[in-house]
């Protein structure tokens, strides 16, 4: 803890001395140097009079279509892996994902658990009465938590603090956006699918770029928010939730096994976006993050 200390006081001073970059590779102090908790209340999305109805009539459904691939199954972090051993722990593991599965707040219009298969997820499919019961549930979860006191999640939290803590003019000069723009695949560079999202931004507008990733933008490919895209949370231990370089993300993107084009995580654009991390999270251990940009 003392070196990776050390490493930020060297590099604040390199920031006051008006070099905002860190030059070349990052070392391993740096690179584990990592965004740690979330501000503000603590604590899970609580239960409600509403985990019966999802006990009865939605843990079956999820169960049936989720586990079948063993993509959402332990072990592993990504893509999620919400459904546990025992289908008696599935409601507490669906609240500890809320963020990701029922879009924070269990609105129907907005739920991912509902988006996600209906807008084509690999082979996962409902019958519209399973639909039918999977929208009863959420509707009862927001009639019972009327009068409830709203409890983001912790990925909106974090998420919302780490957004004041980004500076545009570390990620411009870090050129985070241009290298990923320019980044080359085995079909072409990232900009020509990717410069209005699909899933991924890619733009060689840095400021553009900056303000979706930095915004409450919703990306419409998962749900969750655009910045997810880049930075990720990893939630793997609930006492010290994370947020980290999303390379999961592009790790399975790089594969070419989910009808995408092949290329090679690793090099500038990743060193780019590890150092413009760094700086953000270096921003918020010295004190110097603005308010943030948006609401949990």
């Amino acid at each position: 803890m003392r070196r990776v200390l050390a490493s930020a006081v060297l590099a604040l001073g390199l920031v006051a001395c008006g070099d905002t970059s860190v030059p070349g590779e990052l070392t391993q102090e740096q690179l584990d140097f990592v965004w740690v908790g979330a501000s503000g209340p603590s604590g899970p999305v609580p239960p409600s009079s509403a985990q019966a109805l999802f006990d009865q009539n939605v843990a079956p459904i999820l169960n049936a279509t989720c586990a079948g691939s063993g993509c959402h199954s332990a072990p592993g972090s990504s893509p999620i892996r919400f459904l546990p051993a025992a289908v008696q722990d599935l409601y507490a593991s669906v609240l500890q994902y809320s963020d990701k599965l029922v879009a924070g707040d269990f609105d129907k219009a907005g739920a991912q658990v509902l988006s996600r298969v209906a807008g084509g997820h690999y082979t996962a499919s409902y019958t519209p009465a399973e639909v039918a019961l999977i929208q009863e549930w959420l509707d009862a979860e927001v009639l019972a938590r009327v009068d409830l006191p709203g409890v983001p999640s912790v990925t909106r939290r974090m998420m919302s603090e780490m957004s004041g803590c980004m500076s545009r003019d570390d990620w411009n000069t870090d050129g985070v956006a241009l290298a990923w723009a320019l980044k080359e695949t085995d079909e072409g560079r990232c900009q020509q699918c990717h410069v209005n999202g699909q899933g991924w931004l890619a733009s060689q507008d840095s400021d553009r770029v900056f303000n979706v990733l930095s915004g409450p933008s919703i990306n419409p490919a998962t749900g969750g928010l655009m910045m997810e895209m880049y930075i990720a949370a990893d939630l793997s231990d609930p006492a010290a939730p994370k947020l980290l370089v999303n390379r999961g993300l592009l790790e399975r993107a790089a594969s070419g096994n989910a009808q995408h084009p092949a290329f090679e995580v690793d090099g500038d654009a990743m060193t780019r976006l590890q150092r413009f991390y760094f700086q953000t999270v270096l921003r918020r251990s010295t004190f110097q993050c603005d308010p943030p940009r948006f609401e949990p």
